[in-house]
């Protein structure tokens, strides 16, 4: 078992045994688990048998108990603790507790990540929290993200009544992002809080080399905050690839980017008129 490189497998924790004590899989470069049911600390206690300091590439989907900050920042610290040499994560968990998700996810903050993807799911109003602090914590411990992606799969940022603080991600967000981290070529974001027009013409022209960049819900409601949004993304990612297809935008849930996504090509063409009219 040793010698072994990849590891798949789904587990049904509430009926294996316990596995405390155990330790191996030295050699393990990838890792892809879900566990199906049961606590969170008896997943975590699964990982525990993994001692793998050359592992690369973890993929945790979580079906069982929700977490809350601690058994997040635990779990965290299990990633670091176990897997020193993690470049890409993905990890998907259920949660019913707002909180800002810098701070939960800090224990993996010395670790170099090149990729990390987050797939959270809750109740509406009980998500962890998104705003421009957090990106500008995660982008300030991961410098060399090549990707960033954190989906939230419907629109459970807010409900009716709700007295958490809702998930405020801004053009500023992006803009950060942008100059904190040169080599970010993937970008997912649940939300985006449209700009003005007058703001975004005082965005710098970064030619910053983002090629894939999706918002599912972009708060735009008006023509011109649909044309604000094309127009940062045309000033700060000029090498962005405008095929849905090619992007993945969902047919229905993504309609709004692809009104986004058509006013960058604008923005191109009307460039293009004018240097052919020069």
């Amino acid at each position: 078992m040793n010698c072994l490189e990849e590891i798949s497998f789904a587990v049904d924790i509430d009926w294996l045994p316990e596995v405390a004590g155990l330790s191996g899989f030295f050699a393990l470069k990838k890792l892809e688990m879900t566990a199906m049911s049961g606590s969170a600390e008896s997943t975590r206690s699964y990982l525990n048998a993994f001692s793998s300091p050359g592992l690369r590439q973890l993929t945790l989907r979580i079906q069982g108990e929700s977490l809350n900050l601690d058994e997040i920042s635990a779990t965290c610290t299990l990633f670091a603790q176990r897997f020193p040499s993690l470049e890409d994560l993905t990890w998907s968990f259920l949660t019913h507790h707002p909180m800002p998700l810098d701070i939960a996810l800090a224990p993996l903050f010395p670790l170099r990540l090149a990729k990390l993807s987050l797939e959270l799911n809750g109740p509406p109003g009980m998500m962890p929290i998104l705003d421009d602090g957090v990106f500008a914590a995660l982008t300030k411990a991961w410098p060399n993200l090549t990707a960033l992606s954190v989906v939230i799969p419907e629109d459970r940022t807010e409900r009716p009544g709700a007295t958490t603080r809702r998930a405020t991600i801004t053009a500023h967000t992006v803009l950060a992002l942008a100059r904190a981290c040169p080599l970010l070529r993937t970008l997912r974001l649940p939300r985006m809080q449209a700009p003005q027009l007058e703001d975004v013409r005082e965005f710098p022209f970064l030619r910053h080399g983002l090629r894939t960049f999706i918002v599912d819900r972009p708060e735009a409601a008006e023509d011109g905050e649909y044309a604000a949004c094309a127009l940062l993304l045309d000033r700060l990612f000029p090498e962005l690839d405008l095929d849905v297809e090619m992007v993945g935008i969902n047919m229905y849930s993504g309609f709004g980017w692809k009104r986004v996504l058509a006013g960058v090509q604008l923005c191109r063409l009307g460039r293009g008129n004018l240097v052919l009219e020069g």
